[in-house]
């Protein structure tokens, strides 16, 4: 995350502050050259800048006296205040500057205040002298609140800011890039494999709770979806990169992780513990794949999710299912091996305004030819599936035909 970096001088552009240099350095020619800087600064298109106020409202144990809790409140906002500073994210290439002040600290009841942290932020726009958003946060603490804060200012500059593509920001408050940071700032000190288990359950809890609603950033869904690969649970994360790929087609990263998920949903060692919860996820992602064209099926049919015969043990897909998975993604994959060419990277990045900062690095042949790489060994991986499954169904018509008997609907 970054923040442009302020004036040379207080107060002056940084053309103004050149020019005061090569004007004050006593060499000959230098007020020519500083009067140059100034015309040309001039000329240049002056950067957008924002101005942010805060006001914190600290929370108090005891009670203190006036100076005493002032004091400790002052130095909370100021630890709220440079966190938030740091936490604004701006992209490369933006014209932009944010300058930081401080607000005013109240206090109630004689030093005493309610529990929590209350914050009140107000995001101004000078060159225009109109406020462009306010909002007052409440959280529990004064490092929940600066990321709240953090997320909504870069919420409201995303949404101004017609090169930042639209999987940056989602909600409307910010809550969900405020609980991304949050959750990659939760850190312990590992003993054992059960303290990494437990901080990445708190990271799925934080991220949970702004991913339930239908408006989430595409990088939130994309974090969690990750945390929950890890923890095995591969249908949860189809499930939310489903979600990301109807929401944001054009979210690339996200749509190769959602072909890497229906290539391990589709492994034919995949056990299923809740054929219920399970068929839900795959209806609702099979109907969003059936819209953008990827498969030919929007739902599960009842033999699709079955105990193989002869056991008692958990359910597993249909290979007629799996088919329709493996195809998808070879589909998607194939889509994506295809705009990795040159020639369409160099349109989309003329052409698509919000993805001229994502397709930039593509123009340099190492980068390119690394996604391009990781694409093509993962068309590898799911052609070798679903060359096995085919297999399988053809051998499984064969010996339906010699028996005289028709192949089942679901493709056991």
């Amino acid at each position: 995350m970054d923040v442009y970096a302020p004036p040379i001088l207080p107060g002056g552009t940084r053309s103004d502050g050149l020019a005061s240099i090569a004007e004050a350095s006593g060499v000959s020619g230098g007020g020519l050259a500083g009067a140059v800087i100034r015309f040309l600064g001039a000329l240049w298109p002056a950067p957008r800048r924002y101005e942010l106020r805060v006001w914190v409202e600290g929370a108090q144990q005891r009670a203190a006296s006036r100076t005493g809790g002032a004091r400790a409140a002052i130095a909370q906002a100021g630890t709220a205040l440079a966190r938030t500073a740091k936490a604004v994210t701006i992209q490369a290439g933006t014209a932009k500057e944010v300058t930081v002040h401080a607000g005013t600290v109240r206090e109630t009841d004689g030093g005493r205040t309610a529990a929590g942290t209350r914050v009140t932020v107000e995001l101004d726009e000078p060159g225009a002298g109109r406020t462009i958003a306010s909002k007052t946060i409440a959280a529990e603490t004064i490092d929940e609140a600066a990321s709240m804060v953090a997320g909504y200012v870069a919420r409201q500059i995303f949404v101004r800011d017609p090169t930042s593509p639209k999987w940056c920001y989602g909600a409307s408050d910010g809550r969900d890039l405020g609980a991304l940071l949050l959750a990659r700032q939760e850190r312990v000190y590992v003993e054992g494999a059960d303290d990494v288990r437990a901080s990445r359950a708190r990271q799925i809890e934080l991220l949970w709770g702004v991913t339930g609603a239908d408006r989430c950033a595409g990088v939130v869904r994309y974090e969690l979806a990750s945390l929950e690969d890890l923890e095995r649970e591969q249908l949860i994360a189809l499930r939310l990169h489903a979600m990301n790929r109807e929401q944001y087609p054009r979210f690339f990263r996200g749509t190769y992780r959602l072909c890497m998920s229906l290539e391990m949903v589709a492994n034919p060692d995949y056990t299923i513990f809740n054929p219920a919860a399970a068929r839900v996820i795959l209806d609702e992602t099979l109907d969003i794949l059936y819209r953008a064209g990827r498969t030919a099926i929007d739902r599960c049919t009842g033999d699709d999710i079955h105990v193989e015969a002869g056991t008692t043990g958990p359910s597993v897909l249909s290979h007629r299912l799996r088919e329709a998975l493996l195809r998808a993604a070879q589909r998607d994959l194939r889509s994506m091996r295809r705009r990795q060419s040159f020639p369409l990277i160099v349109w989309s990045t003329f052409w698509r305004r919000d993805e001229r900062t994502v397709w930039k690095p593509h123009w340099r042949p190492t980068t390119r030819q690394g996604f391009r790489d990781g694409v093509c060994v993962a068309e590898l991986l799911v052609a070798v599936k679903h060359r096995l499954n085919e297999k399988y169904l053809v051998e499984k018509d064969r010996a339906s035909a010699r028996n005289g008997t028709p192949p089942p609907a679901g493709g056991r």
